[in-house]
């Protein structure tokens, strides 16, 4: 499986969407409880719940990971994890998956400077307000060094997504490769 980390606008969503368009990676929907952007579908980029909703599948066990991240609930449901697909996590949840998965895991971690991911939060409508805030407050909670296992580090700032991608890919075939020799 593959684990894409990344700050608030980092491209990690971008990614997903072209590893499992290009290269057939099954992409697992998290489900949340923030709004739906604009563009976004249903059940495709997300499972949009209720925060009643939430909690009650949480008291269900229904999740293998859940973090609450900018007031809302985010979480991997155990129906969506598959073991040859890609999540995207942050630093909480991927930590959940690789110690109950451990071998079985890619951790892919994708850095982008400050100055490119607010101008990505401004384009895709954020509000203006919050994201010098919200990108601080990133910085402490994406730290790559909280990750208690990093397989690739990859910089996207002003990259073709499907260069980035191909990194990604290459390196985690390389890793399966060597995982199962």
């Amino acid at each position: 499986m593959i684990i894409l980390i990344g700050s608030s606008a980092s491209g990690k969503t971008e990614i997903a969407n072209t590893l499992s368009q290009k290269f057939g990676i099954t992409k697992s929907v998290t489900t949340t409880t923030r709004f739906m952007r604009k563009n976004e579908i249903q059940n495709v980029h997300y499972n949009f719940v209720s925060k009643e909703k939430f909690l009650q599948m949480l008291n269900s066990d229904k999740f293998v990971e859940s973090t609450q991240y900018q007031s809302n609930y985010y979480g991997l449901e155990k129906k969506e994890v598959k073991i040859n697909g890609l999540s995207i996590l942050d630093i909480s949840g991927a930590n959940k998956l690789i110690k109950i998965f451990s071998d079985d895991i890619f951790v892919c971690y994708i850095s982008s400077s400050k100055n490119i991911r607010k101008e990505r939060m401004l384009k895709r409508g954020d509000d203006p307000e919050g994201i010098d805030k919200r990108i601080e407050s990133d910085n402490s909670l994406f730290s790559v060094s909280k990750l208690k296992k990093v397989n690739h580090v990859v910089l996207n700032e002003n990259r073709d997504l499907l260069n980035v991608s191909k990194e990604i890919f290459n390196e985690y075939k390389k890793w399966s490769k060597r995982r199962l020799k």
